[in-house]
C-alpha cells in the first residue's frame, strides 16, 4: 500500500467469473531488478486464455519505474496449465520450467 508497486497472484471463480477467490500460491510475478529492468516497478494486468492441450498463456504489463513511462508487455506459457510460479515459461518455450528460470526470464 502507496508503494506503487503491484504483484500478479492466483485466484479462482467458480461462478463464471461474478466472483473470486485469493488462492494460496506466492505471487506468480513480482516487481524485481535494478537498473531498466522493464518489470522493475511494475507486473499486471494479467489476461489468460486456453491453449488447445489444456495449457494457459499469461500476458502481462510490465514498467520500469515511476520516472520512465512506458509499459511493456509480456508473455508466459504454462503447458500443463498449472498455477504455481514453477509452471509457466517464456511464451513459446517448451522446456522444463522452475520458479528461478521464471525470474531469470523477468530480470533479463
Amino acid at each position: 500500500a502507496g508503494s506503487g508497486t503491484h504483484r500478479l497472484g492466483g485466484a479462482a471463480s467458480a461462478d463464471g467469473g461474478r466472483s473470486w477467490e485469493r488462492l494460496d500460491l506466492p505471487p506468480l510475478l513480482e516487481p524485481g531488478g535494478a537498473g531498466g529492468d522493464w518489470t522493475a516497478q511494475v507486473v499486471g494486468t494479467p489476461y489468460a486464455v486456453a491453449l488447445p492441450g489444456g495449457g494457459l498463456r499469461l500476458f502481462f504489463c510490465g514498467k520500469p519505474s515511476a520516472e520512465r513511462g512506458g509499459m511493456c508487455i509480456g508473455a508466459l506459457d504454462s503447458p500443463a496449465g498449472r498455477l504455481e510460479a514453477d509452471a509457466w515459461l517464456p511464451a513459446g518455450k517448451r522446456v522444463s520450467g522452475s520458479a528461478s528460470y521464471l525470474k531469470g526470464m523477468v530480470e533479463s
